[in-house]
């Protein structure tokens, strides 16, 4: 059509033309105003272009060259294939995605991937008329959080598999339980919602003393966590030597809670034991809760250990 003598002036082949409709293939992204511009405007086009070409005209706002004349472009290639990426802002502009004769539902040959999507807002993207192929979440802390715990009713665990990442958007901490943690596409695998996640500080509550190890060494291992157990339990941990949970990791255990105010009876030399109650960072020193009482104490010794950081309600000599 941009041929000499086609259509590019007054004496010109179509401008001589009576009866015809004129559709023109294979305009470029950036030729659009000048083809429908022609002396004789068609009266359909279909564009061609790159991916990179349809998605910066998609994002040029009042500049672009498509939304405007939807009307007369019948449909859109993208040649040769490849991924557009728009944010969740462009593809919810009007005539991007929103309905059959919006940019995209004109569209075939290209992938669509969506950035920086607010959590609640997953299903809503993913429900557009021309779906993405892939999304990236942003959000902060608390709302990702919240929808992690959210069971049944998370948006992030059934879409892992469009998901691609998860943005904390403000560095914040996500603080979940030992069972949210370890509830299914919570942190499992390389395809878990932790496992896309970057941002974030995790912190995990409500650690069982048995169980401190495997929450430590899960693919996405928490920043800190905090135990509560029974008083035998934690008692059990404190006095089993090389096989404690507790004591090798202290420096990720921010609070201990004996769960039912119980008795925790330690020796004295288990209770002089490395770690267990010798300074603000010892076991007992994070503990609540607990009523110590120690057991075998030397009379010579009995000024020491009642003056241990976390001192004993009773003791036995």
């Amino acid at each position: 059509v941009q041929a000499a003598n086609v259509d590019d002036s007054g004496s010109s082949a179509l401008a001589k033309m009576t009866g015809q409709t004129l559709h023109v293939t294979g305009v470029a992204a950036a030729d659009i105003g000048s083809i429908l511009g022609l002396g004789v405007a068609p009266a359909s086009i279909t564009v061609s272009d790159t991916a990179a070409h349809i998605q910066a005209d998609l994002i040029a706002g009042g500049s672009s060259h498509i939304l405007p004349n939807l009307a007369t472009i019948s449909a859109i290639t993208v040649s040769p294939g490849g991924t557009i990426t728009l944010t969740e802002a462009q593809v919810q502009t009007a005539t991007v995605d929103d309905g059959a004769g919006s940019a995209l539902a004109k569209m075939s040959g290209g992938t669509l991937h969506v950035t920086g999507v607010a959590a609640a807002d997953i299903v809503t993207i993913l429900g557009l008329g021309v779906a993405p192929a892939s999304i990236t979440v942003s959000d902060s802390a608390a709302d990702i959080e919240s929808d992690l715990i959210a069971g049944g009713s998370s948006l992030i665990l059934p879409n892992l598999a469009k998901i691609s990442h998860i943005t904390v958007s403000d560095s914040g901490t996500i603080t979940l339980t030992e069972a949210q943690l370890t509830a299914t596409g919570v942190d499992d695998g390389a395809g878990s919602a932790l496992a896309k996640m970057s941002g974030e500080t995790l912190h995990v509550t409500g650690v069982a003393v048995a169980d401190i190890v495997t929450i430590l060494g899960l693919g996405v291992p928490p920043t800190s966590i905090t135990v509560s157990d029974t008083a035998a339990h934690i008692q059990s941990d404190l006095i089993a030597g090389g096989s404690s949970h507790i004591l090798p990791n202290l420096a990720t255990i921010s609070h201990i809670t004996a769960s039912d105010s119980g008795t925790i009876t330690l020796t004295e030399a288990q209770v002089r034991t490395a770690n267990v109650d010798d300074g603000a960072g010892s076991a007992l020193a994070k503990m609540s809760g607990e009523t110590l009482h120690v057991t075998g104490v030397a009379a010579a010794d009995i000024v020491t250990i009642l003056g241990l950081g976390v001192a004993p309600a009773s003791i036995t000599v």
